[in-house]
This record gives C-alpha cells, sequence and structure tokens, in this order.
C-alpha cells in the first residue's frame, strides 16, 4: 500500500492493436481515479469519444463484433490533472506509475 497516502487508482483501456505502439497510443480511455483502499474495488471505465471512433473504424457497422481491448492499472499523484494524460507514456511525467512490471 506504498501509494496510498499519495495517489490515486486510475485504470486505462485501448484496443489491442499489435500495429500500434501501446506505450504512445492516444485513443485511450482513462477511469475517474479512485481512492487506494487495499481492498478489492469495483470500477467503472466509460469509453472515451476518441476509443469509441477507433473501435466504429474496426467495426463500422451493427450488431457489435468482438473488440479485444487491454487494460493497465496506473496510480497517480492525489493532485494529478487527469486532463494531461492523453496516453499511457504521460502517466510517468507528473509521477504517475504504471503497475505492470514490464513498464518499470
Amino acid at each position: 500500500m506504498v501509494f496510498k497516502k499519495n495517489h490515486k487508482l486510475v485504470l486505462l483501456c485501448g484496443i489491442a492493436d499489435p500495429s500500434v505502439d501501446q506505450y504512445q497510443d492516444e485513443s485511450v480511455s482513462f477511469s475517474t481515479p479512485y481512492t487506494i483502499t487495499g481492498r478489492v474495488q469495483t470500477v467503472q471505465q466509460t469509453v472515451s469519444k476518441v476509443l469509441e471512433e477507433k473501435i466504429q473504424l474496426y467495426h463500422p457497422s451493427p450488431p457489435a463484433t468482438q473488440v479485444s481491448l487491454w487494460v493497465e492499472p496506473v496510480v497517480v499523484p492525489l493532485d494529478q490533472d487527469m486532463s494531461r494524460l492523453k496516453k499511457l507514456a504521460d502517466v510517468k511525467k507528473d509521477g504517475g506509475k504504471i503497475i505492470d512490471p514490464r513498464y518499470y
């Protein structure tokens, strides 16, 4: 619970597309920040307009077809201006951490 005192939990998601660098992809959605409790937490992720548009590019007509998404948990400072975050790489710029050990 190292981050509980000074950080909030945020989830990012995007389309799993091997032709796009997940770290630099700006077609992602950020959840609202959640208080870190140290327990299992239910988190809601709303799809951003830019991600919704990208999904439509992959699957433009109903019925909806399956789209593979990636989800990454991150922690951001309590005072993080969420409007500054556009991609996964932005999380570290203001002192945030990507929880996945692939990015340490």
